[in-house]
């Protein structure tokens, strides 16, 4: 019996290098997997390092403004309302007022109550160019118990002696305003100077008719008084019906006119000719009036009174046969 021998092929060592072809396959594996590491390291790096995305500024909206030139306005003449006129005076032995013309724009309403409520001033209008004109032609003589005369530069009409403004009141009974004459000190500019002193001389008067003119006629009694003075004028005016009048007061300087204790025009100051005008609701009976006046430097003076009734067309001086004289003045 043949004993069968079995061959059997040795088994590898493990100690024992692998073959050559194992060797090529992992070198070429751990060849790929390092460039693949490579590749992602790259693409990480390039990614971290890529500049942010820009941000889209947002979207706004921008308003424009076009000023277009404005349409020229058309300017409305103002209503004029026609000139001004003094009627003549009743003929008690004075003089026909002179008429004076000018043009101005209507003056606002503005109710005065002196007994009753308030007293209100309207803002100063123009100085009145036209008497201006009447006071550098005609230089009258002034107002007086026989009428008026020659001036003291210029001429008169009228058939007595030679009017005066200013009078004793003894002897011109028939004269209603009676003034307290006030010495003022040089560069006084205001009514209210006359406060801290005391008259030095009384006088009467006609009317306040006195035109712009140059005084160089003084005082009775009182030479060389014709700058710095002041006069305290009073008297009465007996109003027949309660109603509307509009009052004109023109004064070179300074004058304030008050009914009943309440100032009613205040034309205060230094100044030439000029005029303010106010509207007054008057109560029926006799009424105080009170004029203050003062004269400043040499040697123009003027002092008017005019008024009118509501629905009269022309300004008059009060006429005489409504004044009083005020016998006993009330306190300074």
């Amino acid at each position: 019996m043949h004993t069968m021998q079995q061959t059997t092929r040795p088994t590898e060592s493990l100690d024992e290098p692998p073959p050559g072809w194992w060797r090529r396959i992992r070198r070429r594996a751990l060849a790929l997997a390092l460039v693949i590491h490579l590749l992602l390291l790259f693409a990480f790096l390039r990614s971290g390092a890529a500049p942010p995305a820009p941000t889209l500024p947002e979207r706004s909206s921008t308003v424009v403004m076009i000023r277009l030139p404005k349409p020229p306005v058309k300017k409305i003449p103002e209503p004029v309302a026609s000139g001004i006129k003094l009627a003549a005076r009743p003929s008690v032995g004075l003089p026909t007022a002179k008429t004076i013309e000018r043009r101005l724009t209507t003056v606002p309403k503005v109710d005065v109550e002196p007994q009753l409520t308030r007293a209100a001033v309207v803002d100063p209008l123009p100085n009145l160019a036209a008497i201006d004109a009447v006071a550098s032609t005609v230089a009258t003589g002034g107002t007086g118990s026989a009428g008026s005369g020659a001036g003291s530069t210029g001429s008169g009409t009228g058939s007595g002696a030679v009017g005066k403004l200013f009078e004793e009141c003894a002897d011109a009974p028939d004269r209603p305003l009676a003034a307290d004459v006030y010495r003022l000190p040089q560069n006084t500019n205001s009514v209210d100077a006359m406060r801290q002193r005391t008259p030095i001389k009384r006088v009467c008067l006609s009317q306040l008719d006195i035109t712009p003119r140059p005084f160089r006629q003084g005082f009775p009694g009182l030479d060389g008084l014709i700058e710095w003075f002041g006069l305290d004028i009073r008297f009465t005016v007996d109003i027949a019906s309660a109603g509307r009048w509009e009052l004109g007061l023109v004064s070179d300087d300074g004058a304030i006119l008050s009914i009943d204790g309440k100032d009613v025009i205040n034309n205060d100051g230094v100044h030439r000719a000029t005029a303010r005008w106010t509207q007054v609701r008057l109560a029926s009976g006799v009424r105080n009036f009170r004029v203050r006046y003062f004269q400043g430097p040499r040697e123009h003076i003027a002092l008017m009174l005019v008024w009118r009734k509501e629905g009269d067309k022309e300004f008059d001086y009060i006429p005489v046969s409504l004044l009083g004289r005020v016998a006993v003045p009330s306190a300074r």
